[in-house]
């Protein structure tokens, strides 16, 4: 007498139930989630600056309130720099061993031997280093005199 395989239907159903379910609820939840996505609105654009205009008028005390002279002067400031940055990047190539900053004008020397001592650099590009240096040297000496010829430094000193 051959033997009936036993079929038992009713084990895998749980499972499957169980995994319908899981299916269902993340098709549920992205599907609330592209909604909020697509009818969010926008925020309103929050003024700092007007923010920081009452803030500082509140805690300077007596006297006119000079924030927006000093916002003024931050956005002076942040041109030249910008125009300055822009300058320094035609000076430097990507290559460069020391990059130009400040420094160049304050601590030149310490720079100058640091392209002296490097002995990766041949002498041709050691000397393209130092000269690039001047060079930027120069620009940076003339920047800050820009910002005291314009009168930045002086209204900051106010």
């Amino acid at each position: 007498m051959p033997m009936k395989p036993s079929s038992r239907p009713g084990r895998a159903r749980p499972i499957l139930l169980t995994i319908l379910v899981l299916i269902v609820a993340f098709v549920v939840w992205i599907g609330i989630e592209v909604y909020f996505a697509i009818t969010a609105r926008p925020n309103v654009d929050t003024d700092y600056a007007s923010q920081m205009e009452a803030l500082s008028a509140g805690v300077q005390g007596d006297g006119p309130n000079r924030w927006s002279e000093f916002a003024a002067l931050l956005a002076d400031q942040k041109a030249l720099t910008n125009r300055l940055a822009l300058e320094v990047g035609e000076l430097e190539p990507r290559e460069s061993r020391v990059p130009l900053g400040y420094a160049s004008v304050y601590d030149e020397a310490s720079l100058i031997e640091e392209i002296e001592s490097n002995e990766d650099l041949s002498e041709s590009e050691g000397e393209a280093e130092l000269a690039r240096l001047a060079a930027g040297r120069e620009l940076y000496a003339a920047a800050l005199d820009s910002w005291d010829e314009s009168g930045l430094l002086g209204r900051l000193r106010e």
